[in-house]
């Protein structure tokens, strides 16, 4: 059954590449010149990892123009098959992306560019009602919107469905103003990743189909537009998973969740959650930061035990369990030495939504969805078995779960993963260890004791 094809609408038209001292601080905003004076050379720049973008078309145009030096030795395919001729806004969002100087993804070579239209209706088949077609992008940037309702759940059901079978991080943007519209797409999807602005200027509020509740955006990025803040967060992903090919980690269940606990929060003092709702309504998890993302990657894969005190954990980490059964509990354990603070400790636990196809034809697209429901509980185990329980993570919607301690003083704490579902899950976590002078020690100290007595909650 052909279905009414729908229609995307582009964020700003007029976007087009802004002062190069602009995207000049953006890299020291999110970390990368941070990253690069401690790894200069050596640093990973997404080479070898295979990208596509979708843009709305602006007259009827979506490639990038590429004649200018920001994409020399870049292979720029179009997609979709329509006009090459080039469009401002596809430029832009090219040249923070993946180009030569704008970006810090400088070695992504291979691009494949399609009309968000025909993305939607021929690549996902949502317009002929076929399979989605098959395609080999790690990363995949949407600097567009839709406000329409028509087949949203179809549509958001097979990005779904594409993320999870091709681990595909799909990146899109939310609307720009902060009484704008809230989009329908790429918010609607479980499996992709949304943006907003770092100052807050965007769209916010919940989704309204294919799963009701759930806050977006996820993250922010120092952009002037969403448009621009989207391919920066990709710009920062294709970095981060060149240094985690041949790992789990460049799963994109992995991968939202070392963007998410690698996001800084000093930038907006209001920034809060609470056990139902992980992130902040505004700025979700915070704004992107590749230095604190590579420190989870370069921390390394640390596997979870069923069993409460086990060996203990770095502060800077990562892990994926292919399964977690319902009533099974997976504990990691962190130790903080006696002259010692954690700052910034940020924890993130993502699953996909499984979408399966219940019908071998490929003509026809007929999707069973599974998701299940996970949780995160805090507690400060110095002495005791689990002991208090500091913090929890306990949302009843959506496919994320966060916490976040400012501080952390000395003594031995237990993070505890539980699900009700048979399912796999990726979790990362980033804090710095930092070892205080003695005159502020005490004080240090004091401000972790006080902020413990106020999370501090019985045991559950």
């Amino acid at each position: 059954m052909i279905k009414q094809p729908v229609i995307v609408l582009v964020f700003w038209v007029g976007y087009l590449c802004q002062a190069s001292s602009l995207l000049a601080d953006w890299k020291a905003d999110i970390g990368w010149n941070q990253l690069f004076a401690e790894k200069g050379g050596s640093l990973e720049n997404g080479a070898g990892i295979v990208v596509s973008m979708a843009e709305a078309p602006q007259g009827g145009n979506y490639m990038p123009n590429t004649t200018g030096g920001q994409f020399t030795g870049k292979t720029i395919i179009n997609g979709s098959g329509g006009s090459s001729a080039p469009s401002s806004h596809a430029t832009g969002v090219a040249r923070v992306f993946f180009g030569n100087t704008d970006s810090i993804a400088p070695g992504v070579t291979h691009i494949t560019v399609f009309n968000a239209n025909d993305w939607i209706n021929n690549q996902l088949g949502f317009a002929t009602g076929a399979d989605p077609v098959s395609l080999p992008f790690k990363i995949q940037n949407h600097s567009w919107i839709s406000l329409g309702t028509t087949g949203i759940a179809d549509v958001s059901r097979r990005i779904d469905y594409v993320v999870n079978q091709h681990q595909t991080l799909m990146v899109g943007g939310v609307n720009n103003g902060t009484g704008s519209n809230f989009p329908t797409l790429m918010a609607s999807a479980y499996n992709a990743l949304n943006v907003g602005r770092s100052d807050g200027n965007h769209s916010t509020g919940t989704t309204t189909v294919y799963g009701p509740g759930r806050n977006r955006p996820d993250i922010v990025a120092p952009g002037t537009t969403t448009s621009q803040a989207t391919p920066m967060v990709c710009s920062a992903a294709a970095l981060l998973h060149q240094k985690a090919i041949g790992t789990d980690a460049s799963r994109a269940d992995a991968m939202r969740a070392v963007l998410l606990s690698g996001a800084t929060k000093h930038q907006f003092p209001g920034w809060s959650r609470t056990s139902a709702q992980p992130m902040d309504s505004v700025y979700g998890a915070g704004q992107v930061n590749v230095y604190n993302s590579y420190k989870i990657l370069e921390g390394g894969q640390f596997t979870g035990s069923t069993t409460a005190g086990s060996i203990p954990v770095g502060f800077q980490g990562w892990d994926y369990r292919s399964s977690i059964t319902p009533g099974q509990d997976v504990y990691y354990e962190f130790v903080i030495p006696s002259y010692g603070m954690v700052s910034d400790f940020a924890i993130t636990l993502t699953w996909n939504m499984l979408i399966t196809d219940t019908n071998p034809d490929p003509d026809v697209f007929a999707p069973s969805e599974v998701l299940g429901n996970l949780d995160l509980r805090f507690y400060d185990s110095s002495g005791i078995w689990l002991g208090n329980e500091l913090d929890t993570s306990l949302a009843l919607v959506g496919n994320v779960e966060h916490l976040y301690f400012p501080l952390l003083g000395p003594g031995n704490y237990t993070l505890r993963v539980s699900s009700d579902t048979l399912r796999d899950y990726a979790l990362a976590w980033q804090g710095t260890l930092i070892i205080p002078e003695p005159g502020v020690s005490m004080c240090l100290t004091i401000a972790c004791a006080l902020f413990v007595l106020k999370r501090r909650r019985p045991l559950r």
